[in-house]
């Protein structure tokens, strides 16, 4: 860290996370390899973890055609009603596409089938924790020792 506040004074952000990535890339060479195993998405009976999203217009053939660029990098965000619940990251809760608020770095809910756990922890300062109780089906953000159940976000409240 001291190395960053060193270069901060002088260097671009660009350059910054440039440095960033190669100290993690040269440093972190085993959990780099681990998550290069993972598989892109993890499917439950009734749920889909996944970095970004999957097809949707596909129902529930999605994993057939999935490519990596949706599963990774899809974009904007899907709302709505899905055959099963999809917990992804990759956009920002703040985004124009979820709450359309730049102060929103909380879990969002769709209210029907999306949860979206990409806080934005560089602007929020918080990296965000899902939990869910199988028992009742409920999902959970979980701070500071506190487990929060999730409600699906107001847009009336959350304009700029």
């Amino acid at each position: 860290m001291d190395f960053l506040n060193q270069i901060a004074r002088t260097c671009s952000m660009e350059t910054i996370s440039r440095e960033t990535v190669q100290m993690i890339l040269s440093n972190h060479e085993k959990l780099i390899w681990w998550i290069q195993q993972m598989p892109l998405y993890f499917e439950t009976k009734s749920q889909i973890f996944v970095h970004a999203g999957v097809d949707e217009e596909a129902g529930e053939y999605w994993m057939w055609g999935a490519s990596d660029n949706t599963l990774l990098g899809k974009f904007p965000a899907t709302k709505g009603k899905f055959y099963k619940t999809i917990i992804a990251g990759h956009v920002g809760t703040c985004s124009r596409d979820l709450a359309a608020d730049r102060s929103y770095h909380d879990v969002y809910y769709d209210g029907e089938s999306h949860y979206y756990i990409d806080g934005s922890v560089y602007k929020g300062g918080k990296l965000l924790l899902l939990a869910y109780d199988e028992e009742k089906e409920k999902y959970y953000q979980v701070e500071n020792g506190r487990m929060d159940i999730i409600n699906p976000f107001d847009v009336r409240f959350g304009l700029d």
